[in-house]
């Protein structure tokens, strides 16, 4: 039995039939049997359409740059640019005699599509005057256009201001009115006969329909209820199209449709192995509590190694599945991560690294796993998903327990007291203000720390157990426009902490005396155990002394406070920090009262 492809893009012209796979074009015959590739692409190919006379395939690529035209012999060989417009240009098709090649492109406007024509032995292109369009199709007298028609599956069910629509100048006047509303998104308008044929989506799953031009007599042609039907292409006689990674074949005099079987046979290049920096696919890391060990996550897969000799060690073996937030736990020996092995559910993964066991928790059903983040005493892990939830997870009872959920956003900023007693956590009240809570994990308690009508976010415990640390945008300093009678507010952030217990002084009041150094090697380190008093907690907030800025996280060690803060030029029209964000570390000493750039 010969593998099936993926196919995208076809077109039909009489008994031939193109379609794109593997980002080339191939051709089968109409009645389906053996593809065949006639391009080797350097780049990615979409919309290849067969001339009438059967000579030529004009396609979208690519190849150079941009989003250009080429043209290639039908049977293949060598193909040639045709367009030099510097912008995103999509083949729609030819005219009658194979001459004049149909494109939208908007070289011409940044986000407005028209319809123009090229030669095929021709450089410069010529605009269609039908207005802003990107889907065109002509009849014996007049033309209709698609306007923000672009896939239907690509925004399901869309009924916005930008949802495709159909308009029609059914005489060739140049009024153009619009010729159809099903409620739902349409594209691909084409003209064949005395009928309009289209895709919609307006029952659910998008299909192809007809009508007239006068936008009556609305017909349901095809039945597809998985997988929307997608790119729709005509010779006027059969409407070819894809559904899924399948072609189907539309017969209008029989107004019946079926499935084209194609023997694909490939060497399947972007399928083979292949040797790839891991660094660049690298989605999590997670050191060992030991420092011993990491633990991280690259192209899906999940992998553990000492940090200075020994092999690289894979977790979960399953290629079809991915593993996510590879997480080492308390005991050391233990790796928790997401996977979706379960039926292509989130589910949690426990790999034993001495015996090399795994064991998947199908019981905990916890949404999309957006963050893991263990405990530092137990085998206690905190989940925060796409519900805006926040479990706590014992792995070894396997049992979870719902903590707390906002009704605005995420919950992504958790962090546990060092004797794993308590969590704290930014929580949403609204679309815009966050404030700081503290959850009692003995009592299973909540208490709201910190009241602010902007945000707060980022807590963590000091490492005594003494503080809680975070961020707020609390410094309402504007400064005035220099162009029109208006303010702005550029840096609003600042480090805040809370004593936790009443008793406890401002450490910016003094600078304190270093710690003496132990003589002993085998001085262990004092069980911290984490108090707090929660009545007026709110009022102990206390600033650092620094000036307001753009910090954006904060983390602690020993007595040091780690605070990183977001570079951001406000005198230059630079957006670039938004995708390659720079940042500075910022240490402040809680001893020396001191700050520095690490």
């Amino acid at each position: 039995m010969a593998e099936k492809g993926y196919y995208r893009f076809p077109d039909i012209q009489d008994n031939i039939v193109t379609f794109v796979s593997e980002d080339d074009i191939w051709l089968v015959s109409k009645k389906g049997g053996i593809a065949r590739r006639i391009t080797t692409s350097l780049s990615r190919i979409q919309n290849p359409k067969i001339s009438p006379n059967e000579k030529w395939i004009a396609f979208s690529a690519y190849e150079e740059g941009h989003f250009e035209i080429y043209l290639i012999p039908l049977n293949g060989g060598e193909s040639k640019r045709i367009t030099y417009l510097g912008s995103f240009s999509k083949v729609l098709g030819w005219d009658k005699e194979g001459n004049y090649i149909y494109f939208t492109s908007n070289f011409e406007q940044a986000y407005d599509y028209s319809i123009y024509k090229i030669h095929i032995n021709k450089k410069v292109p010529e605009r269609i005057p039908v207005g802003y369009a990107n889907k065109i199709s002509f009849g014996k007298k007049g033309v209709v256009i698609g306007r923000h028609t672009r896939d239907t599956a690509r925004w399901k069910r869309y009924k916005g201001g930008t949802a495709g629509e159909l308009w029609i100048d059914e005489n060739g006047s140049g009024n153009f009115v619009p010729l159809i509303k099903t409620g739902g998104n349409l594209d691909c308008p084409m003209w064949i006969n005395n009928r309009i044929y289209f895709i919609s989506d307006h029952e659910g799953i998008a299909n192809i329909y007809s009508c007239t031009p006068k936008g009556k007599n609305l017909k349901r042609h095809t039945s597809h209820n998985e997988f929307y039907v997608r790119n729709a292409s005509t010779d006027g006689k059969n409407i070819i199209y894809h559904s899924g990674a399948n072609l189907y074949l539309l017969d209008l005099k029989k107004n019946n449709y079926k499935e084209l079987e194609i023997e694909y046979y490939s060497t399947k290049t972007q399928t083979n192995r292949k040797f790839i920096d891991p660094k660049k696919y690298l989605t999590n890391l997670c050191l060992h509590p030991n420092g011993t060990h990491i633990a991280l996550n690259t192209r899906g897969k999940a992998f553990y190694f000492q940090n200075w000799s020994g092999p690289v060690l894979q977790i979960g073996k399953k290629n079809d599945a991915e593993y996510r937030l590879s997480t080492w736990l308390a005991d050391g020996k233990t790796i928790v991560s997401a996977t979706d092995e379960y039926q292509g559910e989130d589910r949690l993964l426990l790999f034993d690294t001495e015996n090399e066991k795994t064991e998947l928790l199908t019981n905990m059903n916890l949404g999309i796993i957006w963050n893991i983040i263990p405990s530092p005493k137990e085998n206690k892990i905190i989940i925060s998903n796409n519900r805006n939830e926040i479990y706590l997870v014992d792995c070894t009872k396997k049992t979870s327990k719902l903590i707390d959920r906002s009704d605005y956003s995420m919950i992504y900023d958790v962090s546990w007291s060092p004797d794993g007693k308590y969590i704290t956590y930014g929580f949403a009240i609204s679309l815009y203000n966050r404030i700081i809570k503290i959850a009692d994990l003995s009592k299973f308690k909540i208490h709201q720390i910190t009241n602010t009508f902007v945000s707060d976010y980022s807590p963590v415990f000091s490492d005594d157990g003494k503080f809680l640390f975070f961020i707020g945008i609390r410094s309402i300093n504007p400064v005035t426009d220099s162009l029109r009678f208006d303010f702005a507010f550029m840096k609003v952030s600042k480090p805040y902490l809370i004593p936790l217990k009443k008793e406890t002084e401002d450490p910016f009041k003094y600078k304190m005396p270093p710690k003496k150094q132990s003589n002993e090697k085998n001085d262990k380190e004092k069980e911290v155990k984490v108090e707090i008093d929660f009545e007026d907690i709110m009022m102990r907030l206390i600033p650092f002394p620094m000036k307001a800025d753009t910090y954006i996280s904060i983390e602690t060690f020993q007595n040091k406070i780690f605070i990183e803060k977001l570079k951001k030029d406000y005198a230059s029209y630079d957006d670039s920090w938004k995708h390659h964000r720079k940042s500075d570390i910022i240490v402040y000493d809680l001893q020396t009262l001191n700050e520095e750039i690490l």
